[in-house]
């Protein structure tokens, strides 16, 4: 059991009331609302102010209807004014990431989660609930992060996914109030993505820019996607205590989900050889 069935199961009961059914909806076995066509979750049970709620997020045909229906983002990620992003902070490719590409990929077993979380984005973030994404390396990890961001911010939410690395680099090239604001910018965002935590650069500098970005974050109560190739016994059996307390941190806002053990850029590879050889045969 992981990701949001964790959170489903580790709730404290509470006696909710009960919402009157919509005309395309049936209650479940498990009391919450369900689609009649795909017979998933119209509610789910979230934790605010430290009392069980039951809020309300879409089933999956209907974020796919809201999908055809708002193929550009509009709403109020373009009425923001999000202070602007360094072009470099950016992650290349991320905007391309859909779930119809991960359920390729990645398999649709797989996405339920990652799926029910940005389609319940507004209790996630009322919640400060975020993810934590693991597997080895080339599994898919990035490309559902990517997923979420992107459904996510169809929404009408502001998104920002970056890697580690990357944001560590700008944040010590930074000097002074560049570098706070540029904290502020990156944690002003509904949902922040890092992808590849653990892999920047190992120096006392860089280790204090991942606790301040990663502290900000959790001041601010917004939540946290993270991607790493590290384990969970790892991170949670850290003795070096600057790391310790970044890592404790990100368990503490993120709900851990694993991703099966898949090479795909092999698979990729091996896909291209095959293709290469019956072109030149």
């Amino acid at each position: 059991m992981s990701g949001m069935d964790e959170i489903m199961a580790s709730a404290i009961p509470a006696i909710l009331s009960q919402a009157a059914l919509f005309p395309d909806e049936y209650a479940g076995d498990d009391g919450v609302a369900r689609c009649k066509r795909c017979h998933g979750r119209r509610q789910l049970d979230v934790e605010l102010l430290g009392a069980i709620r039951r809020v309300r997020c879409m089933c999956r045909c209907q974020s796919e209807e809201y999908d055809r229906a708002h193929s550009q983002p509009t709403c109020l990620a373009t009425s923001r004014m999000a202070e602007p992003i360094p072009a470099s902070l950016l992650l290349p490719g991320a905007s391309e990431c859909t779930f119809d590409i991960a359920e390729k990929v990645v398999g649709a077993e797989h996405l339920s989660t990652a799926r029910r979380y940005a389609d319940s984005f507004e209790g996630m973030r009322a919640a400060n609930t975020g993810l934590l994404l693991f597997g080895p390396p080339s599994c898919g990890k990035t490309l559902v992060a990517c997923a979420v961001a992107n459904r996510v911010r169809r929404f009408g939410y502001t998104t920002l996914v970056t890697s580690m690395t990357r944001l560590v680099n700008e944040l010590c090239d930074a000097k002074g109030a560049n570098r706070n604001r540029l904290v502020d910018a990156v944690c002003a965002r509904d949902l922040l993505v890092i992808d590849d935590f653990g892999s920047e650069r190992s120096t006392s500098l860089a280790r204090e820019q991942s606790l301040l970005t990663v502290d900000t974050r959790m001041r601010r109560q917004l939540p946290l996607i993270v991607t790493t190739n590290l384990g969970l016994s790892e991170m949670r059996g850290e003795e070096d205590i600057e790391r310790k307390r970044i890592y404790d941190r990100v368990l503490e806002m993120c709900r851990p989900t694993t991703l099966p053990e898949r090479n795909l850029r092999a698979e990729a590879a091996a896909a291209n050889q095959l293709q290469a050889k019956e072109l030149l045969s």
